[in-house]
């Protein structure tokens, strides 16, 4: 998505507070990004796109898994948009 000003891409999990921050186009459909909580780990985001041209879903993977610390947990985040019909 857009930043409010349109002048550069942004991703906000707005589930997760401080996952949020600018995305940098890395290849194809895949960018960068650095969150806002720089607790959380740099991340590849690819974004599955349908047919319609709107994102389906997106798969995040952290930029180095070298950086993991004893402390550090690394996950990959998956998510598929749903029909409004497969919605509890």
């Amino acid at each position: 998505m857009r930043n409010p000003s349109g002048k550069r891409l942004v991703v906000d999990f707005t589930t997760s507070p401080g996952m949020n921050g600018r995305l940098k186009h890395w290849q194809y459909d895949r960018f960068a990004t650095g969150f806002d909580d720089k607790s959380i780990e740099p991340a590849y985001l690819t974004f599955a796109i349908g047919a319609a041209g709107g994102v389906n879903g997106i798969t995040a993977k952290t930029v180095s898994p070298l950086r993991i610390s004893a402390s550090t947990v690394t996950i990959s985040i998956s998510y598929q948009r749903m029909k409004r019909n497969e919605i509890f």
